[in-house]
């Protein structure tokens, strides 16, 4: 039971991290469906982008809605468009009182006729100035167009902090990591510091922080490692990462610590294991792959989190370690049913041999259920 709440546990804190050279950011997970201003406005199907009034909103009892609106500023307009005072959108857009009832609209260009089909309410002048700013943002690489979203990443406007703060998330390590030189270490200090800042971008600052390599600032993320309080938990991910990435030595040492230490607290570990599981993704050289093997060693020999140990060394293909994977079998902490799950798809698996046909062999004999479902979930035929 503890295994299928561990496993549990570690899904929710979403396992499938991206590539590190070419996905979005390693730790900032959640935010890929979510588009920032600048990708909206960025989109071909955003030929023309006005700042507008909204003067009548009508909703059918249908569900249908029509919502007339006053242009106010243009932002981006079609080549030969003509200048008109109103724009319609069809659909109902609520009016909020006391807002001023602005907004910004995206338009696509329909044989000839402006199609709106995405508005944005605009809440507050330093909304709407941030906003038409931020959709101008074009340039090819990340770095450049990060530069404009750092001056941005704390506002004290909710909305422009947030939108900002999507920009670094879906940002690659490497874009990251260049960024990191450009801002100053007291702000990511005092971000890291301040219980205002919300917890899902402590794993961001504190891997920035680390990526600058000073020595008293990787004193102070290890010492958030011991700090297990679930706002500390938050920039774990990206100590972890940052120690790997930025100083390879004292990392692989420290996440080999982490899986391998019977003292290590249940939530580090699992961070240790999302980091683990990203560094695979994102890195497939023979020396990163000779360190997991290492980290994923000491974790199967420290037993807590055995079944998704086992399940990783299968993913990642190294079958060096199937003599001891085979060795605990029915042994104390490999005796439950989502262990022993695991430790059959591994069997099935990986490439033959005596040992494991003789496993195989006397697993047919004494549990020939289980045998046969986890075959059937791997899609291989009873023959093998």
């Amino acid at each position: 039971m503890q295994s299928k709440i561990r496993l549990f546990i570690l899904l929710a804190n979403c396992l499938a991290l991206g590539s590190f050279a070419a996905s979005a950011c390693s730790i900032c997970q959640g935010f890929q469906n979510a588009s920032s201003l600048r990708e909206e406005g960025n989109k071909p199907a955003a030929r023309a982008i006005f700042v507008v009034k909204s003067i009548k909103a009508t909703l059918e009892k249908n569900g249908k809605g029509r919502t007339e609106f006053t242009i106010d500023k243009v932002v981006r307009a079609p080549a030969n468009w003509t200048p008109t005072p109103g724009l319609v959108m069809e659909k109902y857009v609520p009016v909020e009182p006391g807002l001023g009832n602005r907004f910004l609209v995206f338009c696509d260009l329909e044989k000839g006729q402006l199609d709106a089909y995405r508005g944005i309410s605009l809440n507050s002048v330093e909304w709407e100035k941030y906003a038409i700013e931020a959709v101008r943002q074009n340039a090819t690489d990340q770095v450049s167009h990060l530069l404009f979203f750092l001056k941005h990443l704390e506002s004290p406007t909710r909305e422009i902090a947030a939108d900002a703060f999507l920009e670094f998330a879906k940002a690659t390590d490497n874009a990251l990591l260049a960024i990191s030189r450009q801002i100053p270490l007291e702000n990511l200090r005092q971000w890291l510091r301040d219980p205002k800042v919300p917890e899902n971008r402590l794993g961001l600052y504190a891997f920035l922080l680390g990526a600058q390599g000073k020595p008293e600032d990787l004193n102070f993320l290890s010492s958030l490692l011991k700090d297990q309080s679930p706002r500390a938990q938050s920039s774990h991910d990206g100590i972890l990462l940052a120690l790997v990435r930025i100083h390879p030595e004292l990392g692989w040492k420290t996440l080999q610590g982490v899986l391998g230490e019977n003292e290590t607290p249940l939530n580090l570990r699992l961070a240790g294991f999302r980091v683990l599981k990203g560094l695979f993704d994102g890195d497939a050289s023979v020396q990163t792959r000779k360190n997991l093997h290492l980290v994923l060693q000491a974790a199967l020999k420290q037993g807590e989190l055995s079944d998704l140990v086992i399940e990783e060394l299968r993913r990642q293909k190294d079958w060096a370690l199937s003599a001891e994977i085979l060795n605990r079998w029915g042994t104390k902490g490999f005796d439950t049913p989502i262990v022993k799950r695991a430790i059959i798809r591994y069997a099935l698996t990986a490439p033959g041999n005596s040992s494991l046909a003789i496993f195989l062999q006397s697993l047919a004999r004494q549990e020939p259920q289980l045998l046969s479902e986890v075959r059937e979930s791997l899609l291989i035929p009873a023959s093998r």
